[in-house]
């Protein structure tokens, strides 16, 4: 079976997990993954942890983590800078759906390294309006994406999100 890899991009809160919910919901057969997935299991392991010593509560975990998780991310990639890719593929070749939805494509290795493999891929890019989250304030930049100019096989407005058909890209 050839697998079909769509990847997602887009500032953070333009859409990103809206749409691949949207995708999923077209395609039979389909599933939603993440490089970040991965990186917030393992930070999740210390979650409680977190809680009681810096005092975050459950609403605002998420952004008060968001600094750590990221420093998770990049120490992985500092081992082999294809230590997330490759988790992600080895989910891919494990399952047996034929899509795969991937929400949160950020670096250009990330799509460089998917461009060029056997999958069959499509790469999707939700514009609008760049909104600062406290990772902002931390000085870390959640989307190396969002600042190159970049090629895209579709490109979507964040408004036109509930109007979009996968089926007539595949």
């Amino acid at each position: 079976m050839n697998k079909v890899l769509i990847f997602i991009s887009g500032f953070s809160g333009s859409g990103k997990s809206f749409l691949a919910d949207k995708i999923q919901k077209q395609l039979n057969n389909s599933k939603i993954l993440s490089f970040a997935k991965s990186i917030k299991k393992d930070v999740d392991f210390f979650k409680d942890h977190f809680k009681k010593t810096f005092n975050i509560n459950e609403n605002n975990y998420r952004e008060e983590i968001r600094p750590f998780v990221n420093l998770w991310g990049q120490k992985g990639r500092e081992q082999d800078k294809f230590f997330w890719i490759k988790k992600l593929e080895q989910e891919i070749f494990k399952s047996q759906q034929k899509y795969f939805i991937i929400d949160d494509l950020r670096l250009k290795m990330e799509k460089d390294y998917f461009k060029v493999s056997s999958f069959k891929t499509i790469f999707i890019r939700i514009e609008g309006v760049y909104r600062k989250t406290k990772a902002d304030y931390f000085g870390i930049y959640e989307n190396q994406l969002n600042s190159i100019n970049e090629k895209w096989d579709i490109k979507i407005k964040n408004r036109d999100i509930n109007n979009f058909n996968i089926k007539l890209y595949i």
